[in-house]
């Protein structure tokens, strides 16, 4: 049977949707090869390229008691920080927690894994692949929004969330690809936190290059449709965590039966 890539874009509280997305793959018998990720989505590409399961992932982040849905705290990295002094100060430094969270579910580099950034200096994407680099620096520097986090140093490069520049890396697929992404239709404005707020001015205020939109007639593109942001989300509790869940699920569902009459 011929694989399919599988691409999981961020960022925040998608990464919910993402494991729904997997584990109707998963059912409905997809074969999955390369693995692309981007911000939270390239944690849970590390941790499927590694064997992990949808249930186990979805084990793994249900049990985190989250405040917020940034790359910074998915890692555990901003214990302390409040979220104006992270946001203004640059404090949060991902990658010793992104080493802790490596270490901790034994992942390392894999063929099929590959972990997209976006390098500051160059002002191009770049792609991490292969089993030759630091696992820990790649996810850090993918879940590092500027004015949030620490943009991560690495090879004469400085790395940061490619969603800062572009919204969906579809470019990066090397053949037929499954995308996962979402598509926010409402939010109540007034349970936003300062960072959801920056998050959202990011694309006014950031040199922000939009990504071609990606072609049905090329990938099978999974759009979870969330009606609520990540603040909202995250004080709703573990109830509107598994919402997320079940509404990338269901998406999968509809989408594969379709792509399965084409």
């Amino acid at each position: 049977m011929e694989s399919n890539e599988l691409l999981l874009c961020g960022s925040g509280v998608l990464a919910f949707a993402h494991i729904g997305v997997l584990q109707a793959l998963e059912e409905e018998g997809v074969a999955i090869g390369p693995v692309c990720g981007s911000s939270t989505g390239a944690l849970i590409a590390a941790l499927y390229a590694n064997g992990v399961r949808s249930s186990g992932i979805r084990d793994l982040f249900l049990n985190r008691q989250l405040q917020r849905f940034d790359g910074a705290v998915w890692l555990g990295a901003t214990d302390g920080c409040t979220a104006n002094k992270r946001m203004f100060c640059n404090v949060a430094d991902l990658v010793p927690a992104a080493r802790k969270f490596v270490l901790e579910n034994g992942l390392r580099p894999t063929e099929s894994l590959r972990i997209v950034c976006y390098d500051l200096l160059s002002a191009k994407p770049w792609v991490f692949e292969g089993k030759s680099y630091d696992l820990a620096l790649a996810l850090a520097a993918s879940c590092a929004v500027p004015g949030i986090s620490r943009p991560v140093r690495t090879g004469g490069r400085l790395l940061v969330d490619i969603a800062t520049h572009y919204w969906q890396p579809e470019s990066h697929c090397e053949k037929r690809a499954i995308i996962s992404r979402a598509a926010y239709v409402g939010e109540d404005v007034e349970m936003l936190t300062a960072v959801d707020k920056w998050l959202r001015k990011r694309r006014h205020l950031l040199r922000v290059k939009e990504s071609t939109t990606a072609d049905c007639a090329d990938h099978i593109i999974v759009e979870t449709k969330l009606v609520t942001g990540d603040a909202c989300v995250c004080k709703q509790g573990m109830a509107a965590r598994e919402s997320v869940i079940t509404a990338g699920y269901t998406a999968a569902k509809a989408i594969l039966a379709v792509a399965s009459t084409r």
